[in-house]
């Protein structure tokens, strides 16, 4: 809900606050605005080296928690892309394509949301970390207007570069940190108390100078007054008042105890939280169908879509997940046959509906494909029965049969080569006991190495990407309740060490 030309206007009007001043206060954070920005503050060619991207998280919050007292009453991710912000979500996803189809490293920002919900929940369990039924900004800010005004002696920080909060009248303790003066990591952030500042500096509401951004941009803020009368105006601050009054929680417990924020909840429960699946529920309950946007990855043309890999594993998650809805919300009319991926198809992003049920799966068995789908009981058999080294021996031979190896090609790969690398790789990550044991690189050793490894070789990267899909799509599954014999992280996956296992 960006304002655009909105932080330009306001730059010379930020307040700088250390990081003792903001622990004063309470803070809010806007989950995926800041796990981007964690991926782009690691190494440029390591931006979805999970491990690496992790790391840089625990390293902010232990700093932020436990150096600086911050009492931070919640970090909130988006839950749903609405079906009216698609063909924009899709258009960003075509402009990165170029850089993932002749990208040499991991360059993209590749389920960084993910991760830093997975992180913070592991790692910070103390810090209450949620999914929004829908977009996080709208349900922060009304949380945030309604924590205010109860609590008006206490400063009250949202952490976030989206303009689109310095487009309500909050009280006047609200203050936005806008993290892209600066960055998450310097020792000084810059707050715009936006309230206060607008009133002091021009006399009008923030809602009259946002809109005088918005439609009159060339005009100049101290203009802003002449429209306060405009019918687009009062439109638009009739609009931002009814979204902040929509609710009145007041904490995090009330926000948790409102039946639309437990809608997705009622499904998974918290103990294996999982990004994607709320999208899809989350799509399901909204619109009565699933769907999922997968990302685009650092991988040639020639090369098969990563995210091939654990399709058969993501089906049964999702009929799961369906059925559940039916169970909490039997009035609601849901199509269950299917879930529609968003893939990438060569050099173009298309996409696949995935049959989620029996009958479906063996229709689409029955086409000749050399993947075939499990039947649901099948899978859920095989998987009470793993251990650790069955888990691993799975997770390859999902690679391998979704991983064309075509002689005197791009796709060409020594398949004994690869068997023993990535199963090697599993066994340093997660020991017979099922305990993440892989070796912690420290934060030189990563930027020596990423120096070194500035490019990633096409195949090293396309097994790479094999394996974040199969962890992906094994944390779909866990969310719903199937239990293997490790507790299946993203921050498991070490770029770093995938890299140096091929010097």
């Amino acid at each position: 809900m960006g304002i655009k030309g909105y932080f330009s206007t306001m730059r010379e009007r930020f307040t700088p606050l250390t990081l003792d001043q903001i622990g004063r206060g309470v803070v809010f954070i806007d989950g995926h605005i800041m796990a981007h920005q964690i991926a782009n503050m690691v190494d440029p060619g390591s931006r979805y080296d999970m491990r690496g991207v992790a790391m840089k998280l625990e390293e902010l919050f232990n700093c932020w928690i436990t150096q600086h007292k911050w009492d931070i009453q919640l970090v909130l991710f988006d839950g749903l892309v609405p079906t009216d912000k698609m063909d924009s979500r899709r258009k960003r996803a075509m402009e990165s394509l170029p850089t993932a189809l002749h990208a040499q490293s991991l360059a993209l920002t590749v389920l960084c949301g993910a991760l830093c919900l997975d992180t913070i929940q592991a790692k910070f369990p103390m810090v209450p970390c949620l999914v929004s039924p829908g977009e996080a900004d709208r349900d922060l800010a009304c949380l945030v207007y309604n924590y205010a005004k109860l609590n008006p002696s206490k400063p009250v920080h949202i952490i976030s570069n989206d303009s689109g909060f310095c487009a309500f009248d909050f009280p006047e303790n609200v203050h936005i940190v806008n993290t892209l003066v600066g960055g998450l990591e310097n020792s000084v952030l810059y707050a715009l108390p936006v309230s206060r500042t607008v009133a002091n500096w021009i006399g009008v509401k923030p809602t009259l100078l946002a809109y005088s951004v918005m439609k009159h941009s060339g005009k100049g803020p101290s203009q802003a007054k002449k429209y306060e009368e405009e019918e687009g105006y009062l439109e638009f601050s009739e609009q931002q008042q009814q979204l902040l009054a929509k609710h009145n929680y007041g904490s995090v417990g009330e926000y948790l105890a409102e039946p639309v924020t437990r809608r997705a909840y009622q499904i998974f429960g918290q103990q294996h939280d999982e990004l994607l699946m709320h999208n899809a529920a989350n799509a399901w309950i909204e619109y009565g169908y699933g769907y999922v946007l997968l990302p685009v990855m650092c991988e040639p043309k020639e090369f098969e879509y990563a995210f091939d890999a654990g399709r058969r594993w993501r089906s049964v998650a999702y009929e799961i997940c369906a059925q559940r809805l039916v169970q909490v919300f039997p009035e609601k009319d849901f199509v269950t046959t299917h879930v529609r991926e968003f893939v990438r198809i060569g050099e173009t992003l298309g996409e696949m509906d995935v049959p989620i049920v029996d009958k479906e799966r063996s229709r689409y068995n029955s086409t000749g494909s050399h993947y075939q789908l499990f039947q649901r009981d099948e899978l859920l058999r095989a998987i009470k029965t793993w251990k650790t080294s069955d888990l691993i021996n799975a997770i390859w031979i999902e690679i391998a049969v979704t991983s064309p190896n075509v002689r005197n090609t791009k796709l060409e790969f020594d398949m004994h080569h690869m068997r023993d690398r990535v199963v090697r790789y599993l066994k340093e990550a997660w020991n017979d006991e099922g305990v993440f044991a892989l070796r912690r690189y420290s934060r030189k050793e990563r930027k020596l190495m990423a120096r070194k490894s500035c490019a990633m070789e096409a195949t090293d990267r396309r097994f790479y990407n094999k394996l974040l899909a199969c962890i992906q799509s094994l944390r779909m599954l866990q969310a719903v309740g199937v239990k293997f014999p490790v507790d299946v992280h993203l921050f498991d996956i070490d770029g770093t060490r995938w890299m140096s296992m091929t010097k």
